[in-house]
């Protein structure tokens, strides 16, 4: 099999996210569609289903599932790759990744061990939707990391989106939106920043007050959906 350099390794990076969203351990599965990742992270707070369209791989093989003991040492091993394509195969328990310069081989884990992670939601309540860019939300992510905060709100209010960070010095931004939305209030945590600090160009947004936000980001290569529980005040 063999695939662009820059389109693997981009979607690794998007699929195991940072911080305390980081994956670990997981299950590669590839299937006739392309190669599908579904996990969550270890804090739980964080559930992703993403796949590779085997469409943009040549000599694409459906081998089935895999477990890889450490995806964030997958995606190292891979980014000091150079080259226009990776090629790579399933071998005697090892993922086998080579270009005309480097080989890595990685050693696979009984895929049967891995955690199963929670099933994605098939259907969540009614929820709002709005495609925002990611630069937008990284420029909030900066502020938030400039008031040393680790929580902050989304709130939107007719076609107006607030983000105010929550601390001891505090920030808000507005955004207009196209779209003319319900009142809806979230609180999210560092969870959701690392869950999507690696995402690129335009998102869309699931929202409702105080239920889980969905990102999806897709293109021709790629459709990822990430799940991030929100922070729900305990009613006295």
């Amino acid at each position: 099999m063999k695939v662009k350099t820059e389109v693997l390794i981009g979607f690794l990076k998007k699929t195991t996210m940072t911080g305390v969203s980081a994956l670990s351990e997981g299950v590669l599965d590839f299937t006739d569609k392309g190669i599908k990742i579904s996990s969550q992270s270890a804090n739980n707070n964080v559930l992703i289903s993403a796949i590779l369209k085997s469409k943009v791989i040549e000599d694409y093989k459906a081998v089935g599932k895999v477990g890889v003991h450490n995806l964030q040492d997958v995606v190292k091993l891979l980014d000091g790759f150079i080259g226009e394509y990776i090629k790579f195969e399933i071998k005697n328990n090892q993922i086998l990744f080579s270009s005309a310069r480097r080989k890595v081989k990685v050693t696979l884990m009984d895929k049967d061990v891995v955690a199963k992670p929670t099933e994605y939601p098939k259907s969540l309540d009614e929820r709002s939707e709005i495609t925002i860019s990611m630069d937008i939300l990284k420029g909030f992510f900066k502020n938030m990391g400039m008031v040393n905060t680790s929580e902050f709100t989304f709130t939107i209010k007719g076609k107006e989106l607030y983000f105010c960070t929550k601390g001891f010095n505090e920030v808000t931004e507005k955004i207009s939106i196209e779209q003319d939305i319900k009142d809806i209030r979230l609180s999210l945590s560092k969870a959701f920043i690392d869950a999507v600090e690696n995402l690129t160009d335009d998102v869309t947004l699931q929202l409702k007050t105080d239920y889980p936000i969905t990102v999806v980001s897709k293109n021709k290569n790629y459709a990822i959906r990430i799940l991030v529980a929100p922070i729900v005040q305990e009613t006295k």
